[in-house]
């Protein structure tokens, strides 16, 4: 069998030819499909129903009762004056890491005098404060105490020796 194409001789079997891949057109109509067609079922177009739309008259209502709903909805849209209205802080707001310019702000502020122990104290004890902050702060007022109590007793030392010293030299 030769391709109706190209001319080259293709193998009686084949559906196309190796040459320039035209359909074996012999052998097509030879093929029939391994299954019957599938009937499919398509139903009939169905017409919908025409609905009339009447016209419907709206009552007239009261513009005093239209005012007292609107007087009660304002009013209950207003929190009471005696609820206070606060940030929620997430709990893991609080146990994130603080970053290096959150330390860097954190030591600049306590750098500044009278101001560094408030903020001691309020990181320290605050309920609303980040874990590293809170354990920051603790430490420092640790190390605040430990240097107030060896700076007394250094300071009671050397003023026994200068003491001693003054008394000795008379």
């Amino acid at each position: 069998m030769f391709c109706e194409q190209c001319g080259k001789q293709m193998q009686d079997e084949s559906l196309f030819c190796s040459n320039c891949g035209n359909k074996n057109s012999s052998k097509v109509e030879e093929t029939k499909p391994a299954r019957d067609p599938i009937p499919v079922f398509v139903p009939d177009p169905v017409e919908a129903p025409a609905y009339v739309i009447e016209p419907v008259a709206i009552p007239e209502e009261k513009p005093e009762l239209k005012q007292n709903v609107k007087k009660e909805i304002v009013q209950k849209d207003k929190p009471a004056p005696q609820q206070k209205v606060e940030k929620e802080i997430l709990p893991e707001d609080l146990t994130k890491p603080m970053s290096v310019m959150g330390y860097i702000g954190t030591f600049l502020l306590l750098s500044i005098p009278i101001l560094n122990i408030i903020l001691l104290f309020v990181w320290a004890f605050g309920k609303n404060v980040n874990k590293n902050k809170k354990n920051l702060a603790i430490a420092g007022l640790l190390l605040t105490v430990i240097y107030i109590v060896l700076g007394i007793i250094f300071g009671a030392t050397v003023l026994v020796l200068i003491s001693d010293l003054i008394y000795d030299m008379m």
